[in-house]
């Protein structure tokens, strides 16, 4: 189930505190099963990419999120970067997949 499903940003925000203070609090792991990059953060420390049932790429969040498992794992060109903590996934303007395409360059 998606943790942050129908909240609000104080919900949100509410729920993330929680759940950080209780890994602060000891031996403690959570599990956050998602489809939507903008839910993925440092704050956690592992990630895995499944594709048909299947195991993609598993490893450290940051080194899973990287742009190229994400173009293999996606077939597309995706722009991935982080930003206060945050994954961004961006993909390119039809422009911009024009001038890749065609070798333009302005």
């Amino acid at each position: 189930k998606n943790t942050y499903n129908g909240l609000d940003i104080l919900g949100y925000l509410q729920v993330k505190e929680l759940l950080q203070e209780w890994v602060s609090s000891g031996n403690k792991t959570i599990v956050c099963v998602t489809h939507h990059g903008n839910e993925i953060t440092t704050d956690y420390t592992h990630a895995a990419l499944m594709k048909n049932g299947q195991f993609f790429c598993t490893g450290a969040i940051q080194d899973v999120f990287i742009e190229d498992n994400i173009r293999r794992f996606i077939g597309k060109e995706i722009g991935v970067a982080w930003q206060d903590g945050r994954l961004l996934l961006t993909i390119p303007s039809v422009k911009e997949r024009r001038m890749n395409d065609y070798g333009q360059n302005n």
